[in-house]
């Protein structure tokens, strides 16, 4: 949490630790994790061990991918290439709206919840663009010729990182989309990205599971290319990492480093995209600098990591 957060006076740890939970996790509310299929055109959700699986969303998708949590506002956004929308909905899957619409082929999405903007690469196109969570003032970024369908954010640095530019590469650049450089080139499709910003590490799928520096230096092997990782999310606080698998279709977790491989979900997935989490540990109540009630989560997407108010989402391949 922020060096400028005070527990809040007056108010018992469990009343607000429940309060929030109540409100942004809703039946969700612990360790969940949740995930897109592009095959079967649903948004699923289970607990952190597979168990519990459920439906959240089954009709009204056609190919949903990219998947972020606002937990503050108890709301789940998706990038769906087939209806060519950003969407968002509770929780639970109801209230569905659309935020962005008349896009090409949106793939990944990331929220920067304190800038207020959802960010989305288009797949076909190779474009990056950003809105406001209301779908507001769309802006494009910038293009990078590839397919993309991996974006992170690291809003302390100001950074964007995408899988697949050029279909070969992992990149980066600043916010507002200016400064783009290459970091790791000469890849066969990568496909998910997330990043460890406190160890300055990024994790990428596509040839297996792949980290490196921030800067791409000291690039390491943690997962064979067999499995096939598609969307990757990390849960750093428990040192694991989470991903969905196109080639055995399921879902799996290891540890940071790739050892103790666990499958978690084997059943009923035919094309699991993206996977975000949303893990409230301890749920201590606080108060930031600008006086909101908040609680110490660990919010994190398949390319977006967020610790108390900042994020890192998401991910796919054909």
């Amino acid at each position: 949490m922020d060096g400028g957060m005070r527990l809040l006076n007056g108010t018992s740890a469990v009343q607000v630790a429940l309060a929030v939970c109540a409100f942004a996790v809703q039946a969700a509310c612990g360790q969940t994790m949740y995930w897109t299929d592009s095959a079967t055109d649903r948004i699923q959700r289970a607990n952190l061990d597979g168990s519990g699986v459920e439906d959240v969303i089954t009709t009204g998708l056609s190919f949903p991918e990219g998947i972020a949590i606002d937990a503050t506002a108890g709301k789940m956004y998706w990038a769906d290439g087939g209806t060519s929308k950003i969407q968002r909905a509770d929780l639970d899957g109801t209230n569905v709206e659309d935020v962005v619409t008349g896009l090409n082929v949106p793939a990944a999405i990331a929220l920067d919840l304190a800038g207020g903007k959802v960010y989305w690469t288009d797949v076909a196109l190779g474009d990056v663009h950003r809105a406001n969570m209301d779908g507001s003032d769309v802006q494009f970024l910038f293009n990078s010729a590839g397919h993309l369908r991996g974006i992170a954010l690291d809003l302390d640095a100001g950074k964007i990182y995408i899988a697949g530019g050029e279909n070969t590469k992992i990149q980066r650049a600043n916010l507002d989309g200016s400064n783009v450089e290459d970091l790791v080139t000469g890849l066969a499709a990568p496909v998910g990205i997330a990043l460890d910003v406190t160890a300055g590490k990024m994790y990428w799928t596509g040839e297996g599971i792949r980290r490196a520096n921030l800067d791409g230096s000291g690039v390491e092997t943690l997962v064979a290319a067999g499995d096939t990782p598609a969307g990757i999310v990390l849960d750093v606080q428990a040192g694991k990492m989470y991903w969905t698998g196109l080639a055995i279709d399921n879902i799996r977790r290891a540890n940071l480093d790739g050892s103790n491989a666990e499958d978690l979900v084997t059943m009923g997935l035919v094309t699991p995209r993206a996977i975000t989490l949303l893990v409230v540990p301890g749920a201590v109540p606080a108060v930031s600098e600008w006086g909101l009630v908040v609680t110490t989560m660990l919010i994190l997407t398949s390319a977006t990591l967020l610790y108390a108010r900042r994020p890192s989402k998401f991910n796919a391949t054909d």
